[in-house]
């Protein structure tokens, strides 16, 4: 059964977390699938979201349809699909770049079975 999860507006992610965030040791790029479109780089995640450093700010609330690039020496899958919602976008205080929390809304099993195995191989 694939995961369906829906944005309801609440500011207090950090006390909302339901998993704990788990900082990415490997270089993990993040595409929109629609239009091919590097969005940024994955620093931390859980199978619930992530957060992404980017070169432009992404807009709140925005939903997307992402592509996951993995590691070259991880598992025959090469990619990870799913739906995401912007929840918070905010300028890096110590960078020129932007850093934006995601919420996972929509991912098939396999693709949230693939994050999970990257989370005990690739989570610091």
């Amino acid at each position: 059964m694939a995961l369906h999860l829906s944005y309801e507006g609440d500011r207090d992610f950090k006390n909302k977390r339901s998993h704990t965030r788990r900082r990415m040791n490997k270089f993990l790029r993040l595409t929109d699938r629609r239009t091919g479109h590097v969005l940024g780089r994955v620093m931390d995640m859980t199978i619930g979201g992530m957060m992404v450093v980017s070169a432009e700010g992404i807009k709140n609330n925005e939903s997307l349809s992402l592509t996951l690039i993995l590691p070259g020496d991880f598992d025959d899958a090469t990619v990870v699909n799913f739906d995401a919602c912007v929840v918070w976008t905010k300028k890096s205080g110590y960078s020129s770049n932007y850093a934006s929390g995601m919420k996972i809304t929509n991912i098939s099993d396999s693709d949230a079975n693939l994050i999970n195995k990257l989370l005990k191989g690739c989570g610091i």
